[in-house]
């Protein structure tokens, strides 16, 4: 039986993280809190929400701060100018999640000019809250995943801290403005599952924040041929294939933002493989990933590298 006053506290301390969540609703405020799964206690009679369980009743509070949905902003936007196709490069409808949708291909019309770079960002998702999620295709830097050999992003690691506050600091102040901090699916997955259970896992854990890399499962779901490439296993089976129809496949190394279950950084090697790696064995290149605010408008552009989308 759980000790009483163990119970009180963990109780009372999640009910301080949510009034937080609530007060930082209106600024650019960031921060990542985990709790023991053994020692949490919550109730969604007393407080008030849908949810059953501290995860959930976290992202139903950043839902309803956040309320935007596809009505306005720019995944809306870029609904109205781009067609959703079934085959071949360009925007597919997302089969795991409701809402979503993923680029696919070797090289769709998913160029976008943010940052005063133009043509320098691609559109991996359009997302049901009204963002787009956009990742930056040269590399930010080369640099351990952590110095210390941390591969928890919540610590937080090197490449947490770089990119949330010395890269965001050199953004110009109209990218600041665009940015909108967000919910990332920060679990650890296991490889050998197939990719629906691994985007489960991915979302099992958020992190909230505004700069990160993409996912695993971002990655398979950038592949157009989803018999032979849409889980992890697969994917490496198949690597002739595999990466000539996904447009965020390059001849290099790089770290994606999923850890697996034994503690170790996912990281995509230049034969296109997905492989495991310490946070502190190797330097890595990396991309920084973003959400766009859904206050932010599409104005222009076909989203072909010479003519990329243009916001505001």
């Amino acid at each position: 039986m759980k000790n009483k006053k163990t119970a009180y506290y963990v109780k009372n301390n999640i009910m301080i993280f949510i009034i937080g969540i609530i007060l930082f609703c209106g600024i650019g405020v960031y921060a990542s809190v985990t709790f023991a799964s053994s020692t949490v206690t919550y109730s969604n009679t007393s407080s008030g929400l849908n949810s059953t369980n501290v995860q959930e009743a976290i992202d139903e509070l950043y839902n309803s701060c956040n309320n935007s949905s596809t009505s306005s902003g720019p995944a809306n936007d870029l609904l109205d100018k781009v067609d959703v196709v079934e085959s071949g490069d360009g925007l597919y409808k997302d089969e795991y999640e409701n809402g979503r949708y993923f680029y696919k291909g070797a090289n769709p019309n998913n160029y976008i000019t943010f940052n005063g770079e133009k043509a320098g960002w691609r559109i991996i998702s359009v997302e049901s809250d009204g963002t787009i999620k956009i990742t930056k295709t040269a590399s930010v830097g080369t640099q351990m995943y952590d110095v210390q050999g941390r591969y928890d992003w919540f610590y937080p690691t090197w490449l947490n801290k770089y990119l949330n506050l010395e890269y965001y600091d050199g953004l110009t102040a109209t990218a600041k403005a665009q940015i909108g901090s967000h919910k990332w699916g920060a679990g650890a997955i296991n490889p050998n599952n197939d990719l629906k259970t691994q985007i489960s896992s991915e979302n099992g854990t958020r992190w909230y924040g505004k700069i990160a890399l993409p996912t695993v499962s971002e990655y398979l779901r950038a592949n157009s041929n989803k018999s032979k490439c849409n889980s992890f296993t697969l994917y490496n089976d198949n690597l002739s294939t595999c990466k000539k129809t996904n447009w965020m496949y390059i001849n290099d190394e790089w770290f994606t933002f999923t850890t697996n279950q034994s503690g170790w950084v996912i990281v995509l090697v230049e034969t296109g493989s997905l492989a495991n790696t310490d946070a502190d064995e190797y330097n890595q290149i990396y991309h920084a990933t973003l959400y766009l605010s859904s206050e932010v408008k599409i104005t222009g552009g076909t989203g072909n590298k010479a003519d990329p989308f243009t916001i505001q």
